[in-house]
């Protein structure tokens, strides 16, 4: 079972009419010995090739997509598609028999168009949706250097439909064009990780750091059931510190917290903490 150690910055409150602040640490820890969850991966590769991609940008993420596979087992599926204002199959899901026929494919990804992330992960959900999902840790791996144009809103839908099928989402956005509050809400609906990557040599380590974690879960889709508070407490916000710092956002409204929240996975090697605000 999970142990929760909880913390809170005053024990009593007293009698006011008007809403006092209460903050809440919340640390999250798996029992100490139990088995590692040996679930294959299903992770979907979303690479952007838009125009303001190539040169050092576009091969540094193929070096880091190149790793990824080096890091999938043969049980494992993946999926890859790159896209600008329209996306393309790189690889249909697939278990990853040959790593070589994997990377050259790779290697012919050339950077052209603009910038449309939802292409991108309506035609990955497709893809991955070809396996069991119920079989597999699936995940999106979103690989981006700019903002996404027109189509914010279809994005953030599909990640909320992503996340109820339980697919998670994390997001690289490289440069610092990246529009990290879009980002931060694409990956909140499924509780990923978005991360800044200042330089496109950072991509590797962190795309490396990202998969070690996904292969090591004690529970997943972990929930803070917001409807069960008291009806005199609100949560006003929400921040995640381990196994990554990650503001906790709720659906369906991005600006508040009045739905319930995704936590993420609790981690093998790692505790899941959290800060709560609450109005009492």
């Amino acid at each position: 079972m999970l142990t929760f150690e909880i913390q809170a910055t005053r024990d009593t409150l007293g009698a006011r009419s008007a809403a006092q602040l209460l903050y809440v640490l919340v640390h999250v820890t798996p029992p100490e010995r139990f088995r590692l969850s040996q679930m294959p991966l299903n992770v979907g590769l979303v690479i952007d090739r838009s125009t303001s991609m190539q040169g050092e940008r576009l091969e540094r993420v193929k070096a880091a997509a190149a790793l990824l596979v080096e890091k999938l087992s043969a049980d494992d599926v993946l999926s890859v598609i790159a896209f600008s204002d329209r996306a393309e199959v790189v690889l249909p899901a697939s278990h990853v028999r040959s790593k070589e026929a994997v990377l050259s494919r790779l290697r012919s990804i050339v950077a052209f168009g603009g910038t449309e992330i939802f292409q991108g992960l309506n035609v990955v959900m497709r893809e991955m949706r070809k396996a069991d999902l119920e079989q597999y840790l699936n995940h999106i791996i979103l690989l981006t250097d700019g903002q996404t144009y027109g189509d914010e809103n279809a994005c953030l839908q599909l990640a909320q439909q992503a996340a109820a099928a339980r697919i998670g989402i994390s997001g690289f956005g490289l440069g610092a064009e990246w529009n990290d509050q879009f980002l931060d809400r694409l990956v909140a609906p499924s509780g990923g990780q978005s991360v800044y990557v200042e330089s496109a040599a950072q991509i590797v380590n962190s795309l490396q750091q990202r998969l070690q974690s996904l292969g090591a879960v004690y529970a997943h889709n972990l929930r803070l059931l917001t409807s069960e508070l008291p009806a005199s407490v609100r949560l006003q916000y929400g921040l995640k510190f381990k196994p990554f710092a990650q503001p906790l956002l709720s659906a369906p409204s991005p600006d508040s917290l009045s739905g319930d929240v995704n936590l993420g996975t609790v981690e093998a090697r790692a505790p899941l903490v959290f800060v709560l605000e609450l109005a009492v």
